[in-house]
């Protein structure tokens, strides 16, 4: 099931897109015939594949993944700004003790 729901992603991307498969297959150096199988659901893409997909469909890679993944991403955004923050009064703090 979740190789149909990649793989109308993969469709709707390319489609969106203006690519035909035998378009973003060339641009990914692969036959057209393997991206009518990751869209039809009977072969799931590697990682690898998924992310020249978004590349060459300039889509997001969470489009393809979830939403959990885009919702971590933008946690992760939020993590590391705080801890720029805390890196900056610390250092500032140690500023101050010298």
């Amino acid at each position: 099931m979740a190789n149909k729901a990649l793989g109308k992603k993969i469709k709707t991307a390319r489609t969106e897109s203006g690519l035909t498969q035998s378009d973003l297959a060339y641009r990914m150096s692969i036959s057209a015939q393997l991206i009518s199988a990751f869209e039809s659901g009977r072969i799931q893409p590697s990682r690898h594949y998924v992310e020249k997909i978004a590349q060459f469909t300039h889509k997001p890679l969470y489009f393809f993944t979830g939403q959990k993944i885009a919702e971590a991403l933008d946690r992760l955004d939020h993590v590391e700004k705080e801890l720029s923050e805390i890196r900056a009064l610390l250092s500032t703090v140690s500023e101050a003790d010298e």
